[in-house]
């Protein structure tokens, strides 16, 4: 799900998964190695300054500033959405494979203001706008 206001672009989702698992803990880690749900915002569509962001279940975030993807990544991890909510619940017990879970949920608030010189040209998205943006969930199996 997704919404905004004057503030925040707001994102949600739920992910069922029967055994609910992450292992990384320190912020900026490659996330992506555990389950986590991502996003991906380039307004304009071009390719290139765009905001990913990253979340795994137990609420550890990675967030960088990509320049460009191809043909050569470049781009930042130590930029940080400042002001960046998020909120994870999960439905069972996290890295215990011997329950079954049903899954988790993660909730996302990103300023606007974050993202004014990098990403966004200091806009929210007005009537009829049109953004390229990509929502991603990684399952892997735990253990």
């Amino acid at each position: 799900m997704m919404l905004w206001d004057d503030e925040y672009f707001y994102f949600a989702a739920d992910m069922e998964e029967p055994h609910v698992w992450g292992t990384l803990t320190k912020r900026d880690s490659v996330i992506c190695n555990d389950n986590d749900f991502e996003i991906f915002i380039d307004p304009d569509g071009d390719g290139e300054n765009y905001l990913e962001l990253e979340v795994n279940p137990l609420n550890v975030v990675v967030d960088l500033l990509i320049y460009t993807a191809s043909p050569e990544w470049t781009g930042s991890l130590a930029w940080d959405i400042a002001g960046l909510k998020t909120a994870v619940q999960v439905y069972g017990t996290v890295n215990d494979s011997l329950q079954i879970d049903h899954g988790w949920t993660v909730e996302i608030a990103i300023p606007w203001t974050a993202m004014a010189d990098s990403v966004s040209g200091g806009h929210r998205p007005n009537g009829g706008d049109i953004w390229r943006l990509n929502l991603y969930r990684i399952e892997r199996k735990g253990g």
